[in-house]
C-alpha cells in the first residue's frame, strides 16, 4: 500500500517554489508559476502530460512537471495538425508547448491550485518523448503493489505524496544542516571503506583487489570515526551519514539508512538532549506546524525500567494513555488455581483498562482474546464491573462482575483490581499473567498498540517525543552464555556504575572472574550497573541512541573483556582505538537520530520504504537494479575469491540457475 496521501503543498502554495526559472528553449515558467498577473504574456512550457480531458471538440490538458501544475487547452479550432497532435498524447507524454496566458472562465477556477486562474491556448508543441503505458497510476494516490513501486521507481517518485516527502527530506536535512552549523558544528565525512569489528549487526563486506584474502566493511554507523574526531581536538562534529547493516528488513528498519550523525567534546548527557530537543522543536516549527506534539517542551524523560513495567517495551508510542498495571499482589492467595501458580513461581499478572468500553458486545469481546493470543499472550481474562446503582436498601443484592473466569475470581478481588487501576464502572478491564514477567510485558505491549489502533486511541496528525533513560550497561545473554551490552560497548557507565567497575577491577583483577561477579549480580538486580545511554522515542519508534563515551584505554578493555573479547581480538580490532585513548582523549558524547524514522514520525508515515527515494525490498533486494547480482568469473578471479556453491540454500541455487551469467558454467 501506499502512503497516505498528503496533501501537496508545492500545489497549493506560491511561495513554497521560486517563480521564477533559468529560461531557455524549453521553458520560460515552470508550471507553478503563472497566475493572473500573467494573463496576456506569451510563454513556453515543458512537462509531462498528467491528464487529458475531451469535453466535445476541447481538449483540457494538465501539463505537469517537478514545480506544478498547469492547465492548457486545444480547441478543434485550432490549425488541424495542431489538434491532431493533441488527441494523440498519451498520458507521462513529454512535451513542449507555446501559448499565451488567458484567465480562466469563472465556472472553471480551480482554487486548489496555484495556477487555477489560468490556462495557456497551445499554439504550437512538440513531442519531446511518448511514454509507455505505466504500470499505475501517476496521477493519483491509488493503491499500488508494492514490489511494482519499487521495481518503477522512478514512475512512482513522480506521483504527488512520494515526490512531496523527497522534498521535504530535502527542507529537513538543509535545515538540519543551518542549526547545527549556527550551534558551532562542522560537517566532515568518514570514510566508507572501513574495518570489520563486533558491533552488534552483519556486516556488508567488501573484498580487497589490491589485499586478497582481506576485506573492508561498510560501516554501521561512523561510530569509532566520530570518537577519534575527538581524540583529534575537533570540538563538534556532525554528518549525515550513511549506515549500513546486513540484517532483515522490516517496517522501520532497512539494511541501509540514513542518520544524523554528532558528537561534541566535554559533553554530559542532559547536553546532548538539550541539543536534540531544541533540534526538534526547530524542525516542528518550521517544517510541520500542521503536526500537533502531544508531549509538551521540555519532554518527557521516562526511566527504561518505568518504560517495561508501564507499557513493555522501551520505546512505547505515548500519544495514547493505556498503561500496563502491576496487580501481582492482589492474587497471592486467590483461589484461582492459574493466578496462584504464577504467583507462587515468581512471575506476574498484569491488567489493561480501556476506558469507556464496558458495553462491548460478547463477539467484540471474544475478537479481544483471540487478540490477546495473536499478540503472544496465552490467555486473556476479560472484567466488566457491575453498573451503578442508587438503591440502597439492606435487601439488595450486590450486583455482579461479568468475566471470561466465571465465578473463578470473586468480586472482592476484581474490585481490588478495578481500585488499584482507578478504572471506572465503564470501564473494561484486561487481564493476563505468566510465570515469566518479560514475554508477558512484551507481548502486552504488542496487544496494547493493537487496541490502541482498534479503537482509534490515537490522535491524528500527532507526535509524542520523549527521552528514555537510565539504560543498563550490560544484561545477560542466556543463548551465547555472556553479559552483552544493552547499547554498544563503547557507552560510558553512570557514575555509581563507574565506582562499581574500579572497585571490581581492583578486587577481580581477572576478566573472567569480573565477569562472573556481575553476572551474578545482574541477574538479581539488572539495574545494578546503569549506563549514560539514553534514547529518543516517538510514536513506537526508536529514533535514535546516545550516550556519554568511555574515554580511557583502559576502561573500554575492561569493559571488551566483560562482554566476553579475548585480549588478542581486542588488540586485532580496536587497537586503534584504544591508542588514540592513550593520547589524551576528552570526555565527550553524542548520538545519532535517524532521518529516516524521524520523517516518518513527523509525516505520519508507517513504512519506512516510503521515506527513501530508492528502498529495498523486504528481503533487501533493489528490483529496479537487480541487485543483489552474481560477479562475473573475472570479478572473481581478480578478488581471489571462490563460491562455494555445495553450501548455498536450495532457493539461492535455483535463483542462480535462472542468471544467464552463470547458467552455463554451473549447471
Amino acid at each position: 500500500m501506499p502512503p497516505q496521501a498528503i496533501n501537496p503543498a508545492h500545489l497549493t502554495d506560491p511561495n513554497y517554489f521560486p517563480q521564477t526559472i533559468a529560461a531557455n528553449s524549453y521553458r520560460s515558467h515552470h508550471c507553478n508559476a503563472l497566475t493572473a498577473e500573467a494573463v496576456g504574456e506569451h510563454v513556453t512550457l515543458a512537462g509531462w502530460v498528467h491528464t487529458i480531458r475531451d469535453h466535445g471538440g476541447v481538449l483540457f490538458i494538465m501539463l505537469r512537471d517537478y514545480y506544478g501544475l498547469t492547465q492548457l487547452v486545444c480547441a478543434n479550432q485550432a490549425p488541424a495538425e495542431i489538434f491532431a497532435k493533441c488527441q494523440a498524447l498519451r498520458l507521462e507524454t513529454v512535451i513542449k508547448i507555446t501559448g499565451t496566458v488567458t484567465h480562466r472562465s469563472k465556472d472553471t477556477i480551480n482554487t486548489n491550485l496555484v495556477t487555477g486562474k489560468i490556462e495557456v491556448p497551445i499554439e504550437t508543441i512538440d513531442v519531446l518523448n511518448t511514454s509507455a503505458p505505466p504500470p499505475f497510476a501517476i496521477n493519483q494516490n491509488t493503491p499500488a503493489n508494492a514490489d511494482e513501486t519499487i521495481a518503477y521507481r522512478y514512475l512512482y517518485l513522480r506521483r504527488p505524496t512520494p515526490k512531496e516527502i523527497v522534498i521535504k527530506r530535502s527542507h529537513l536535512t538543509t535545515l538540519i544542516r543551518t542549526f547545527l552549523t549556527k550551534q558551532g558544528f562542522i560537517e566532515i565525512e568518514t570514510p566508507l571503506l572501513t574495518k570489520t569489528t563486533p558491533e552488534g549487526a552483519r556486516d556488508f563486506l567488501v573484498p580487497s583487489r589490491s589485499y586478497p584474502g582481506e576485506f573492508y566493511a561498510l560501516p554501521q554507523s561512523p561510530q569509532q570515526y566520530k570518537q577519534l574526531l575527538m581524540v583529534g581536538g575537533i570540538d563538534k562534529y556532525f554528518q549525515i551519514a550513511r549506515a549500513l547493516r546486513d540484517e532483515d528488513s522490516r517496517a522501520d528498519r532497512q539494511a541501509e539508512h540514513t542518520q544524523l550523525d554528532l558528537e561534541f567534546a566535554f559533553a554530559k548527557r542532559d547536553n546532548i538532549i538539550a541539543l536534540i530537543e531544541d533540534l526538534l522543536i526547530t524542525l516542528h516549527k518550521n517544517l510541520f506546524q500542521n503536526i500537533t506534539l502531544t508531549t509538551t517542551h521540555p519532554f518527557p524523560r521516562l526511566t527504561y525500567r518505568h518504560c517495561i513495567e508501564t507499557y513493555g517495551t522501551d520505546k512505547p508510542d505515548l500519544r495514547f494513555d493505556l498503561k500496563i498495571h502491576n496487580i501481582t499482589s492482589l492474587f497471592t492467595e486467590t483461589q484461582f488455581k492459574i493466578f496462584r501458580e504464577i504467583v507462587k513461581a515468581g512471575g506476574s499478572i498484569r491488567a489493561l483498562v480501556l476506558k469507556d468500553k464496558a458495553t462491548l458486545s460478547r463477539k467484540n469481546l471474544d475478537d479481544l482474546i483471540t487478540t490477546a493470543l495473536h499478540s503472544g499472550l496465552n490467555g486473556l481474562i476479560w472484567a466488566v464491573p457491575p453498573p451503578l446503582t442508587t438503591t440502597t436498601t439492606p435487601t439488595a443484592t450486590k450486583a455482579q462482575w461479568r468475566a471470561a473466569s466465571g465465578k473463578a475470581i470473586s468480586n472482592q478481588e476484581f474490585d481490588r483490581v478495578k481500585t488499584l487501576t482507578q478504572a471506572t464502572h465503564n470501564d473494561l478491564i484486561l487481564i493476563a499473567g505468566a510465570a515469566v514477567s518479560a514475554p508477558l510485558l512484551e507481548s502486552l505491549s504488542t496487544l496494547r498498540t493493537h487496541l490502541a489502533h482498534q479503537y482509534n486511541l490515537i490522535p491524528p496528525n500527532s507526535v509524542a517525543f520523549a527521552f528514555v533513560t537510565d539504560f543498563p550497561l550490560l544484561a545477560w545473554n542466556p543463548a551465547e552464555k555472556r553479559l552483552d551490552p544493552l547499547h554498544h560497548m563503547f557507552v560510558l557507565p553512570a557514575k555509581n556504575a563507574l565506582a562499581t567497575l574500579t572497585e571490581l577491577a581492583k578486587s577481580h583483577p581477572n576478566p573472567t572472574d569480573q565477569a562472573h561477579v556481575l553476572t551474578e549480580k545482574l541477574q538479581h538486580n539488572p539495574d545494578a550497573l546503569l549506563s549514560t545511554q539514553f534514547d529518543l522515542i516517538a510514536n513506537g519508534y526508536e529514533l535514535c541512541s546516545g550516550s556519554e563515551r568511555i574515554y580511557t584505554s583502559t576502561l573500554q578493555r575492561q569493559i571488551m573483556r566483560l562482554i566476553g573479547l579475548a585480549d588478542a581480538e581486542i588488540d586485532s580490532k580496536f587497537a586503534h582505538l584504544l591508542k588514540a585513548f592513550d593520547f589524551g582523549a576528552p570526555p565527550h558524547g553524542g548520538a545519532a537520530p535517524g532521518i529516516d524514522r524521524l520523517l516518518m514520525a513527523f509525516m505520519q508515515i508507517s513504512n519506512i520504504r516510503d521515506v527513501i527515494a530508492f528502498p529495498k525490498t523486504q528481503r533487501g533486494q533493489d528490483l529496479m537494479m537487480n541487485s543483489p547480482s552474481p560477479p562475473s568469473p573475472a570479478q572473481l578471479h581478480d578478488l581471489a575469491l571462490k563460491i562455494d556453491y555445495d553450501n548455498l540454500k536450495p532457493e539461492r541455487i535455483e535463483y542462480l540457475k535462472q542468471t544467464k551469467t552463470f547458467k552455463e558454467k554451473l549447471f
